[in-house]
């Protein structure tokens, strides 16, 4: 021990600077008081069901690319859309296509009356909203009457795509 200036006895201190941890030294991670932020915006990830009117025709085709998929419905409808959004507006309208400038476009009604005859049936699915948003963007720049026009059309285009690349697959057999 040594003497202080007034006596008293102090125990001997290092002048050395503290030592720093070996996990300094090995590149700990750093710890943040906040997470990271994320790229997406979360309420627009959040789920969200709809339903839409369809052609019952379409139906064995879903189910067998489902099936041999393992897609969701939205899945499916996802890919469709992804596949043929280029071709949709030329087939959106097969018998041709009124208006679409100052006024709505629309096929002619006898080709609605036509396209309507058939059998239908509800197509329920999942997406997040902001898939939403993405198909509704291509209601407008394709000029579809709705959603549900959208996507049996698409649908339908790329079940016929899936079914020629089927038959093209089992005709070398």
């Amino acid at each position: 021990m040594r003497d202080d200036a007034e006596g008293r006895g102090s125990a001997m201190v290092s002048e050395r600077p503290p030592r720093e941890s070996l996990a300094s030294s090995f590149g700990a991670p750093i710890r943040r008081e906040d997470p990271p932020q994320r790229d997406y915006d979360e309420e627009a990830e959040q789920q969200r069901s709809t339903t839409i009117s369809i052609a019952a025709s379409l139906i064995p085709g879903i189910s067998a690319v489902r099936e041999q998929q393992g897609w969701t419905v939205g899945e499916l409808i996802i890919q469709a859309l992804e596949a043929t959004h280029e071709r949709l507006p030329g087939h959106l309208y097969p018998q041709g296509r009124i208006g679409g400038g100052l006024f709505a476009a629309r096929g002619p009604a006898r080709a609605a009356q036509t396209a309507s005859s058939g059998a239908r049936t509800k197509l329920n699915f999942r997406l997040p909203m902001i898939d939403f948003e993405v198909i509704d963007r291509q209601v407008d720049l394709t000029a579809a009457r709705s959603r549900g026009h959208l996507i049996e059309t698409a649908l339908r285009l790329y079940l016929a795509d899936d079914q020629s690349t089927t038959d093209d697959d089992h005709s070398e057999d």
